[in-house]
């Protein structure tokens, strides 16, 4: 069975944050810390890590990102933007099995070297921080076996306790603030448990019966609202983002 995607928080009652659902990006997160264990030396993704310097407004950032998104759709290609959890932001793009982390380092430098040739007061790919300016740093070296980059929902070492949050191309845009989109999304995390009457507060065991019941009955109820595919889906799926594409 494979738990589609779509609107199930609308299914189990809840409200929408900010006019949407977001147990698309709930779901997402479910898999996401798991590596290509299968084939480690093969990339599912190319990354475009974008690190501002210090002090540099997250306007700028957003900037940047919306460049990248730009240029890989005149490429045919499409990213997915997410905050770092930091001060920067990522973009990804989903890449078919068999490529070479080589490869898919070069795409993302000569893409990051055409976009500072277009923006030079904007971006920058010096590696040596003293000589970036204030710039957005385009890091294609993050494209490498081993690299510590954070996954989704991952929570950062930071004040506040912020996390990597996916995001639509239509939320990055200017006035964009990371921190209080991390705010509104905590307050639902705290709400769901309530969905299914469970605690969010309470620790138990998975071969508790308390644990077994309540996840029975979140499955039943996404199930009877339809969205649990059964059947077979043959196209293209992206460990990074957690989904299945048909482009």
């Amino acid at each position: 069975r494979m738990l589609r995607c779509p609107d199930i928080v609308e299914a189990l009652g809840a409200n929408p944050l900010t006019g949407r659902a977001v147990i698309d990006r709930i779901l997402s997160f479910l898999g996401l810390a798991r590596a290509s264990a299968e084939a480690p030396d093969e990339p599912t993704y190319v990354l475009f890590d974008l690190d501002p310097a210090d002090g540099l407004p997250f306007g700028r950032v957003v900037e940047a990102a919306r460049m990248v998104g730009d240029a890989l759709e005149a490429l045919g290609l499409r990213g997915y933007p997410r905050t770092s959890g930091a001060t920067g932001m990522h973009v990804l793009v989903p890449v078919v099995p068999g490529l070479t982390f080589d490869t898919v380092r070069l795409f993302a430098r000569v893409v990051s070297e055409g976009l500072v040739r277009a923006r030079p007061d904007l971006v920058t790919t010096v590696a040596r921080v003293a000589d970036r300016g204030p710039r957005v740093y385009l890091d294609h070296n993050q494209n490498g076996r081993g690299r510590s980059i954070a996954s989704l929902y991952s929570v950062r070492p930071r004040p506040g306790a912020p996390v990597a949050t996916p995001l639509r191309w239509e939320e990055v845009r200017e006035g964009l603030d990371p921190r209080a989109f991390v705010d509104r999304m905590a307050g639902v995390w705290r709400e769901l448990p309530e969905l299914v009457n469970a605690s969010n507060d309470f620790f138990i065991r998975t071969t508790d019966a308390g644990h077994a019941t309540v996840v029975q009955e979140f499955v039943q109820r996404v199930y009877d609202a339809g969205h649990i595919f059964e059947g077979v889906y043959s196209g293209l799926y992206c460990v990074a983002c957690e989904a299945f594409y048909n482009e």
